[in-house]
């Protein structure tokens, strides 16, 4: 599909970059193919991942995700998992190169999964020796204590109408009750270590495991919080992780009152403006008792997150 079949209407919200065509406005889709003879001349092709951005779920992930997409040398696996029903790891592998989206050779291709953060980590770790190079990992940290508030709210939220065996398989059996206190604490009042949206905040207990596979030098933490305060140095920290060039300005993004988070405002990326109503949610009311039970709990694996991984008390204030 080319430029020439969009509606006139549109044409001035229309842009090219590299193999694709961004789109703004009501017309849908809103990322398409470039024309073939522009596939040719750029030499389009699928590439396997060579970045890989594993989570954290409730810390930023999605944004972080659209905001590297906007990056010129930047093409983005948004969501797309690797396929594990296939008989053999060669079938799979195949099956998830043919899943991927066409990048220039000048072009990275970042794969956003959260689950090979937690369930699905055991597949990219199958998957790392049928890789073209080691690859490097992306990650998105929050204040865990904060994050399990927001996976609460977000779980509340979903699992309305949703019958008991769903939500068991979609919040990985962890029972949601009449409020956040009645759901974390046990009966003498400490806190339920076997909820899996409290073990998602033992960040360093899951990272262990990557620093494994991969080399500490290609694994790079960035602080949730800071993002949400201000998205521009974490995104700098990124592409030079990355070793791209300098693109991210402080014109790209611009703060929304209304909504309390930034929006994303790039000419040649119409597509991309701010996120969903389902960011930026009210978190429920948690008292302090409850919140420092929690924050107690995480520090000893906050600590040890930040003497394992080399991490800064200044870059992450919720170490401490």
């Amino acid at each position: 599909m080319n430029e020439n079949i969009i509606p006139r209407t549109f044409r001035d919200r229309v842009s090219r970059q590299g193999c694709y065509i961004y789109l703004g406005g009501a017309i849908e889709p809103k990322i398409r193919l470039a024309p073939s003879s522009i596939i040719e001349t750029l030499k389009c092709e699928r590439r396997l991942p060579s970045v890989f951005l594993i989570g954290v779920k409730k810390s930023g992930t999605t944004t972080l995700a659209k905001y590297l997409d906007l990056h010129k040398q930047i093409v983005l696996a948004n969501e797309v998992r690797i396929p594990y029903n296939e008989s053999t790891m060669e079938g799979t592998v195949h099956r998830y190169y043919l899943m991927m989206p066409l990048a220039t050779p000048r072009q990275v291709v970042v794969a956003n999964y959260p689950g090979y953060y937690w369930l699905n980590r055991v597949w990219l770790f199958r998957t790392l020796p049928y890789l073209p190079d080691v690859p490097k990992i992306l990650v998105i940290l929050r204040n865990p204590a904060e994050r399990a508030i927001s996976d609460y709210r977000h779980m509340e939220l979903t699992g309305k109408g949703l019958t008991k065996e769903k939500k068991a398989h979609l919040f990985q059996g962890d029972v949601i009750k009449s409020n956040f206190e009645e759901t974390v604490l046990l009966p003498n009042g400490s806190i339920n270590t076997s909820l899996a949206f409290i073990q998602k905040g033992l960040y360093v207990t899951h990272l262990s495991e990557f620093a494994r596979l991969i080399p500490k030098e290609h694994i790079l933490i960035l602080n949730g919080n800071e993002f949400a305060k201000d998205p521009l140095p974490i995104l700098r920290k990124a592409e030079s992780f990355l070793s791209l060039e300098t693109f991210y300005q402080d014109n790209h993004f611009i703060y929304d009152k209304k909504k309390k988070f930034y929006c994303a405002k790039v000419s040649f990326r119409p597509d991309l403006t701010c996120m969903g109503s389902y960011k930026g949610r009210k978190h429920p009311t948690v008292s302090r008792e409850v919140l420092k039970k929690l924050e107690a709990f995480y520090q000893p694996y906050n600590r040890r997150l930040k003497d394992e991984f080399g991490l800064s008390s200044a870059d992450f204030e919720w170490i401490y």
